[in-house]
């Protein structure tokens, strides 16, 4: 199977921290809903688009309870090697089947189009239509479902029509009021204009999992030192258990830096999971550490009447073992930082301003589809770039003009994300550039 027909999109991180704020500050009534056996509701076609059925065989216990049940299956029972088995034709969607995740998006996309939504073309999860005067926005991970509108009636009407459709094997779960758990987060709307990302059991779920004695000791400031990106190559490898609880708490990690706090700590210890060392371990368990301690920390979200989405870009220069730079970015629409990105760079550059550079260029694609996410859900937000390094604003304002000594060598050709635009042209004419 090609990975088009098995993969089944999710809405994205950013997208649910962006329409949580637009809820927020429109003071929405917010609704969650969670659809029960849902790939069981979702037809499998007899045969896939080479003419083979999907087939399951069937013995043991679950054999016997379904002869149980119906005697007509004993005309079609098998022997096989002294056990007695059924091959059965697949029509509905069970969970552990490739497609079924693809399957129910497909149904449940479709059923929301015929609602009169129509998808945000930036997110294939993210959905709008508009309520008497008002919009009324879905978005979904799977089968829980978040949908905001001004009006409290219209979000009923939604829900109404999600329980008709997807009701009839098991009640629809609906969540209504100020504060909804959705995607292991808390999202608490209780303030008003404001929108609270509440992590608390997220991380105390992390801090059980994880050996007790690590993390008794004295409190940490922060989750990393300046030790951080320093690679201890002659440190003892982790044995297999260890090693193997490294890369889990890491994993999670990564579900976890919603908190820009953490975000330097996971974008080391990703880098580590393969062959993780002592020197490792004991940055991970700092992390674990200041968490434990921090873990009713919790995001606050606002927006103001700015309309305008400012951007923090910087660059550590050759901060990492092999002479790599390291990129920050963030962004936020009045208060906290609904996108976050702290990552290495993948290329060596001689100089700051060309680190500098190079953490532009990899803001681009979150500016850009930060913009055109916002376009398509009705918002006209202005972008400005805050950066801190006169030298490369000129570069990226003015190109190859303003190439000095130290920087004739760089290629200015960044700026080709934008389709149409000239070779040699700056790379920030979509944005407003600020020091």
């Amino acid at each position: 199977m090609d990975q088009e027909q098995v993969s089944s999109p999710t809405v994205m991180k950013e997208s649910t921290m962006i329409t949580s704020i637009i809820e927020a500050k429109e003071d929405r009534d917010v609704a969650t809903c969670h659809i029960p056996n849902a790939f069981i509701q979702t037809e499998v076609e007899k045969q896939d688009k080479d003419g083979h059925d999907t087939i399951m065989k069937i013995w043991g216990p679950l054999f016997e309870t379904l002869c149980e049940m119906d005697l007509n299956y004993k005309q079609f029972v098998l022997n096989e090697n002294n056990r007695q088995v059924l091959y059965v034709h697949i029509v509905k969607s069970l969970y552990g089947l490739m497609i079924s995740a693809m399957l129910f998006y497909n149904k449940l996309k479709t059923d929301i189009i015929k609602n009169g939504f129509k998808l945000n073309s930036y997110d294939p999860c993210a959905a709008n239509k508009m309520v008497n005067g008002n919009q009324l926005t879905v978005s979904w991970h799977v089968d829980d479902l978040k949908a905001s509108h001004k009006d409290s009636k219209a979000v009923d009407e939604f829900l109404e029509c999600v329980q008709k459709t997807y009701g009839t094997i098991g009640k629809v779960k609906e969540r209504r009021g100020k504060i909804h758990e959705y995607l292991g987060m808390k999202l608490d709307y209780t303030q008003k204009g404001k929108v609270i990302i509440d992590m608390t059991e997220y991380v105390e779920s992390m801090a059980k999992s994880f050996p007790e004695t690590n993390l008794q000791g004295t409190k940490v400031k922060t989750p990393w030192n300046d030790n951080l990106f320093k690679v201890r190559d002659k440190s003892p490898k982790l044995p297999r258990s260890r090693a193997e609880r490294f890369h889990t708490v890491t994993a999670q990690g990564l579900f976890l830096c919603k908190r820009p706090d953490i975000s330097p700590s996971i974008a080391y210890l990703t880098t580590r999971v393969r062959s993780p060392n002592e020197d490792d371990w004991e940055k991970l368990v700092r992390m674990m550490q200041y968490l434990k301690h921090t873990k009713n920390n919790r995001l606050t979200l606002e927006a103001d009447e700015s309309m305008v989405a400012n951007w923090d870009v910087d660059a550590s220069f050759a901060v990492h073992p092999d002479m790599q730079s390291h990129t920050g970015i963030s962004v936020t629409f009045g208060k906290g930082f609904p996108i976050n990105i702290s990552c290495k760079q993948s290329n060596n550059t001689r100089i700051s301003t060309e680190a500098e550079l190079v953490a532009a260029d990899g803001a681009m694609g979150p500016i850009l589809w930060t913009k055109h996410f916002l376009a398509e859900q009705g918002y006209d937000y202005k972008q400005i770039l805050h950066k801190d390094n006169r030298s490369a604003m000129f570069l990226e304002s003015n190109g190859r003009k303003s190439a000095g000594k130290r920087s004739c060598h760089i290629n200015i050709n960044i700026s080709l994300l934008v389709k149409g635009r000239r070779k040699d042209s700056c790379l920030l004419d979509i944005v407003q550039l600020t020091n």
